[in-house]
């Protein structure tokens, strides 16, 4: 398994453009990010991307407590779940067995 982490949803769109159709299985977000926030990548990655990858799965971990995030990002087809920061003992069991 490869883990690759980028600092912002700008960069993720670049790195998914280098992928060559070999995109990662799980996508690991956040709302609040610089240069694209998460919902910005979303935007992107749907259009983009989600047409040649529908199976991958998009999980939103984020500090964000606005109910309005979370119910925005589940109106995304590609959005898998959505936990808030720090997550629980529990959460992490589940992330992993995305992996």
């Amino acid at each position: 398994t490869e883990f690759i982490s980028v600092d912002n949803g700008f960069a993720a769109i670049d790195y998914l453009k280098t992928c060559n159709g070999n995109y990662p299985d799980l996508i690991l977000l956040d709302v609040n990010m610089p240069i694209m926030d998460g919902f910005g990548f979303l935007d992107v990655y749907e259009q983009d991307f989600l047409p040649f990858r529908p199976l991958a799965k998009v999980v939103m971990l984020t500090s964000s407590v606005r109910d309005e995030d979370k119910r925005k990002s589940l109106k995304y087809k590609s959005i898998y779940a959505f936990y808030n920061k720090p997550i629980k003992i529990a959460d992490y069991q589940d992330l992993l067995k995305l992996i």
